[in-house]
């Protein structure tokens, strides 16, 4: 390039210009398919990362679908037995020593665990990479699907506050691994039919907070499983 500049300024003060403009011509064409070229690369390593970024989406939304699958799963078990816990105490039917009531109380405190978000979402978000996906649905469903988690998860640790403030239930059972974890035992190893009659409106607030939970999990399964459907389509 430096040579053909030399050559187009010897030629300039020799008023060569047909040579000139036959130079000039050969820069601005090197110079376009050198921009062409580095344009082409460009696209193309934009187009293998967004490959990458989609396969690392589908991995990851496989295992939150299998997670939440587990997690809608337990929902709906300890709100089961939360509300048969209720059926029990409203109907004067508990005795004094079950290992059925002991499930059933250690299931009404549980609320299971908080749903997952994506992290490979939220590192596209902060890398400024979600507008390589050339989907505009799923552009949506992600941004949807993060929202919905993010707002929960407010909800979830408010939950936990309110159902763990001076629970009159843990004054009705004895846990075997109460005091700094309390709300966390593994185990009911007894407990107390009068006192738990009293706690009885906090056990049907316990169904009503899991209720609200499943419904959560139950929408954020099926934003997953949209989402997998829209990563395995084929690329247009």
């Amino acid at each position: 390039m430096r040579l053909l500049f030399r050559r187009m300024m010897k030629r300039l003060r020799k008023q060569e210009w047909v040579a000139i403009g036959i130079d000039f011509l050969i820069v601005v064409i090197g110079v376009f398919i050198a921009m062409q070229v580095s344009n082409w690369n460009a696209q193309g390593a934009e187009r293998r990362h967004a490959r990458e970024l989609t396969q690392a989406l589908r991995v990851e939304f496989t295992d939150i679908e299998r997670e939440l699958e587990t997690s809608l799963g337990n929902i709906t078990r300890y709100q089961a037995a939360s509300r048969s816990l209720v059926t029990a105490l409203r109907n004067d039917t508990v005795p004094s020593d079950s290992d059925q009531v002991k499930a059933w109380i250690l299931n009404s405190i549980n609320l299971g665990r908080q749903s997952p978000r994506s992290a490979v979402y939220l590192q596209m978000v902060s890398d400024g990479d979600l507008q390589l996906i050339d989907d505009p649905k799923l552009t949506a469903a992600l941004v949807r699907f993060d929202q919905r988690i993010e707002r929960n998860a407010f909800v979830y640790a408010g939950t936990l506050s309110i159902m763990f403030s001076d629970d009159p239930l843990f004054d009705a059972a004895e846990f075997n691994d109460t005091g700094a974890l309390r709300g966390a035992g593994r185990t009911v190893l007894s407990y107390d039919r009068e006192r738990l009659k009293a706690a009885e409106s906090r056990i049907e607030a316990a169904s009503l907070a899991q209720s609200s939970l499943r419904t959560s999990v139950a929408e954020q399964l099926a934003d997953a499983r949209a989402i997998l459907v829209l990563l395995k389509k084929p690329a247009a």
